[in-house]
């Protein structure tokens, strides 16, 4: 069986969804193994963690010690609450791409753009609109898949109750845009 890793923040942990099964990565490999049992799903999604410092420094090696066949890259809504400059954050991001190749040659790696948020902490929506393109970049320029999810939720707070973390529906988009761009 191949394994999906989702590495992130409360996003990845289905924060906002009704229950796990209603989480975007639960949902995205349920998706994935509609005609068959071809996947199995690895949350190292941890609530509240940046990827500039505990991300990278923490959950990354226990991440690529699982040896993935997908490792799904989704953060940067707390480094973005939090302050973290936008050239830090994508500083640490490409490094984290690199890093995975180098240890995972053979894994597909799937970046992420960041969802939208509002009234969180200093959520800036300059901060998305300076990163989310370049994190485009970063992914065509190390070749890992994309999954435009900023586009397919657009900016509309229907889909994300508290400003921050997508419900159900919030959920399910995501993980529709996440399996249609692994599986093509």
């Amino acid at each position: 069986m191949k394994k999906i890793l989702f590495f992130g923040d409360s996003i990845v942990c289905g924060v906002g969804a009704s229950s796990p099964e209603e989480r975007f990565s639960t949902l995205c490999v349920k998706i994935m193994n509609k005609d068959r049992s071809e996947y199995c799903e690895i949350n190292l999604g941890v609530s509240g963690s940046k990827l500039v410092d505990f991300g990278f420094e923490q959950v990354l090696p226990n991440a690529i010690k699982e040896k993935p066949d997908v490792f799904v890259i989704e953060y940067g809504t707390n480094d973005n609450a939090l302050g973290v400059p936008e050239e830090v954050f994508l500083q640490t991001y490409l490094k984290t791409v690199q890093i995975i190749k180098e240890k995972l040659p053979e894994t597909q790696i799937t970046c992420m753009t960041i969802c939208p948020s509002w009234d969180h902490y200093d959520c800036d929506a300059a901060w998305l609109e300076v990163v989310n393109p370049r994190i485009i970049k970063i992914a065509e320029k190390e070749k890992t898949l994309l999954a435009k999810i900023h586009i397919g939720l657009g900016n509309n707070r229907k889909y994300f109750p508290d400003g921050i973390h997508p419900n159900n529906n919030g959920h399910r988009i995501i993980a529709e845009i996440l399996a249609e761009t692994i599986q093509n």
